[in-house]
């Protein structure tokens, strides 16, 4: 699990560069072509992603991906090729989305991505293309298959079912598939008595170790906080928390996310990333864990005084 503080999530947050893709201008799954995945549906936790899979119907998913700091939603379908399981994504517009002008709308063009799916029991495997990969591969056969290159991005242009036997040929290439990621099934590992709010989280915080212009304020909001972290007068992230003790231990639940969905994921009870907190009077200790991470250190209490020994991330109240 990466670990960050509050001020490094939100420069992470403003954006400097992302990972590569390979993008498909048509789905890998058309309709007449979905399946349906048994023991798909649930949420996942990888080392930097949480996963959360619902079924619409018999073969179309909704998909909510968490990575660090920020959630997104996409429709997902399935589709069976050779020995393979593929799930072919397309992202699923926001309502809360900041209104932009038409024209620069008009240049968004909605793009599949697809990945092979191994799934045992509660272990998730995906794996993507390699963009770097599969450019070389395309330098050398451009024939292989329609598709664009600008810079180390590709975009693939034939249709479904040409993409599909690309694909399949290339299921089980050297080098062409990477990990994306190991994913464990999740469950909830607090109730809704455990949750708590203690008064001395409340309030305004700061880092000081970085710049007063960073601020992150809680506030209680029925039976969760509300978190907010601006860095001078723009805010930058927007998020809620669960605050719960279990085994004498104080943690926080934190989901990412629209409004909207925050507020689904809270009934879980299935955070998207937690904290050790060690809270003392105008100081808040925390230390970011996972999911398998909160359940090893719950089945081993004794494990905290280490982990608080060390904390990653100290924050100060700031006071009127």
């Amino acid at each position: 699990m990466k670990r960050l503080t509050w001020c490094v999530a939100v420069l992470m947050l403003c954006g400097v560069g992302c990972e590569e893709y390979v993008l498909s201008l048509n789905p890998l799954c058309p309709d007449d072509a979905c399946v349906s995945v048994p023991g798909l549906e649930g949420k996942w936790a990888g080392d930097d992603q949480v996963w959360t899979v619902r079924s619409q119907d018999k073969s179309v998913y909704e998909l909510r991906v968490a990575d660090m700091m920020s959630a997104a939603r996409f429709e997902g379908r399935a589709r069976r090729l050779g020995d393979h399981t593929y799930l072919d994504l397309r992202p699923v517009k926001e309502a809360e989305d900041i209104p932009v002008p038409s024209l620069f709308a008009a240049h968004w063009l909605q793009a599949s991505s697809f990945m092979q799916v191994k799934l045992e029991a509660n272990a998730l495997s995906l794996a993507r293309m390699n963009a770097g990969e599969l450019k070389k591969t395309l330098e050398e056969r451009p024939d292989l298959i329609k598709h664009a290159i600008q810079g180390d991005n590709v975009l693939l242009l034939d249709d479904s079912a040409d993409l599909a036997q690309f694909v399949q040929a290339q299921a089980d290439a050297n080098g062409l598939w990477q990990e994306h990621g190991e994913f464990v099934r999740c469950a909830p590992l607090y109730r809704t008595e455990d949750l708590i709010r203690p008064e001395g989280l409340a309030g305004h915080w700061h880092d000081p170790n970085d710049s007063y212009t960073i601020r992150i304020d809680m506030r209680p909001e029925a039976k969760h906080l509300g978190i907010q972290v601006t860095s001078g007068s723009e805010e930058r992230l927007t998020f809620s928390a669960h605050v719960f003790k279990r085994q004498g231990l104080l943690f926080m639940g934190f989901f990412w996310g629209t409004e909207d969905m925050r507020s689904r994921e809270m009934a879980t009870r299935m955070p998207d990333l937690y904290t050790l907190v060690d809270l003392k009077k105008d100081c808040l200790n925390m230390n970011f864990l996972d999911f398998i991470e909160v359940k090893e250190l719950m089945a081993h209490p004794d494990m905290a005084k280490e982990i608080q020994a060390k904390p990653e991330t100290r924050l100060i109240r700031v006071k009127p």
